[in-house]
């Protein structure tokens, strides 16, 4: 996926790695991507907004409502249900499911909330089914990570844009803009975008990322940006100046102390700490 859990003002600001001009933008946006995908295989999820369907089979053994472990869930747009009996090889009758998300109190569209983790399915079966050993096959449409938590950023858009468009010119000036920078992901609409370049007035953009579609928008569709949870940025910010210092010493073979640079295959020990409360185990 293409995204970042840090944007690049900040990585290249005073309290960071201190640098100025543009010649190494591509390269530190890399880092803070490559950072970010580390922090999510450490904890097992992810902190991105992630649109799409997923199927899970399950083996429910008894009537009423079933129980269903899923990945953490924002929220879902549909749910259906398949009957899958052993033997049959014929392509599933799917049927729309109710269903209840748990826990209760998870708001994950809150800027303090945590996913949902589990549903509860209305059954697969009809009264009159005698099985045991029901198979089902469940899918669930909907937006997938830890929390979905936008800010305002001020500015709209203040040109038509297509759906083929990769730059999108903005209300405002520079200090209109200064809130954006490479590295964060924004919407407009139902849209996705990841911002690579900010300009004056406009902004460079990969289109419909995160399982989102590229649409048309109008003029003065406001634009909000995608925050994730403050460790997580700071472990991202960390992480990536660790990588941009360890691979700039591998150049001459050695690190600070005279010795071959460590891996950079995982998290420093700092950013472990940063985000151990939101790590999970792997299922």
């Amino acid at each position: 996926m293409t995204n970042a859990y840090c944007d690049l003002a900040t990585l290249k600001s005073g309290g960071a790695l201190n640098i100025s001009g543009s010649g190494h933008d591509r390269r530190l946006l890399h880092l803070l991507e490559e950072a970010s995908r580390l922090i999510d295989g450490y904890c097992n999820r992810h902190f991105y907004v992630l649109e799409t369907t997923r199927q899970f089979e399950a083996n429910w053994w008894s009537p009423g409502l079933q129980q269903l472990l899923v990945p953490d869930l924002i929220g879902a747009d549909s749910v259906r249900v398949a009957a899958k009996f052993d033997g049959v090889d014929s392509p599933p009758g799917w049927r729309t499911a109710e269903y209840r998300l748990y826990p209760m109190d998870a708001a994950p569209e809150r800027a303090w909330g945590r996913p949902y983790t589990r549903m509860a399915i209305e059954p697969v079966c009809t009264p009159v089914c005698r099985r045991t050993d029901c198979h089902a096959l469940v899918e669930v449409a909907g937006r997938w990570g830890y929390r979905q938590d936008l800010q305002e950023t001020g500015v709209a858009t203040s040109a038509a844009l297509g759906a083929g468009d990769a730059s999108v010119t903005v209300s405002g000036t520079v200090p209109g803009t200064e809130g954006i920078s490479p590295g964060q992901t924004l919407r407009l609409d139902d849209e996705q975008v990841y911002v690579t370049a900010v300009a004056a007035q406009g902004l460079t953009v990969e289109r419909g990322v995160n399982g989102t579609e590229a649409a048309a928008h109008e003029p003065g569709t406001s634009i909000n940006a995608y925050r994730y949870p403050g460790p997580v940025s700071e472990a991202c910010l960390q992480l990536a100046v660790q990588l941009w210092h360890t691979r700039g010493r591998a150049a001459v073979g050695e690190n600070e102390a005279g010795r071959r640079p460590e891996s950079s295959g995982g998290l420093g020990r700092e950013a472990k700490a940063l985000v151990a409360a939101y790590r999970k185990l792997a299922l």
